[in-house]
């Protein structure tokens, strides 16, 4: 999850856009996406900016899960090519 060189790192993208699920269904689709990451040896990002329904727009612009969560790598999708 914490690649030298995010640039050049394979990942694979998970956002919560147009997901509307309870909170343990968001957690747990995030789980899966960890699972499928590491089977297929990539790193998890996630958008800096996404649109996760838990988070308020007025306390946190970005509406990721940054919000109330350390990132889910050192590497955020904009820093991939």
């Amino acid at each position: 999850q914490h690649p030298a060189d995010c640039a050049s790192a394979r990942v694979l993208v998970y956002s919560f856009e147009n997901s509307y699920a309870g909170f343990g269904a968001e957690i747990h689709g995030l789980v899966l996406a960890f699972n499928l990451a590491w089977t297929l040896n990539r790193t998890l990002v996630m958008p800096s900016r996404d649109s996760w329904w838990y988070a308020n727009p007025a306390k946190c612009p970005s509406q990721g899960m940054t919000c109330y969560f350390e990132p889910v790598s050192g590497c955020a999708l904009e820093d991939t090519r």
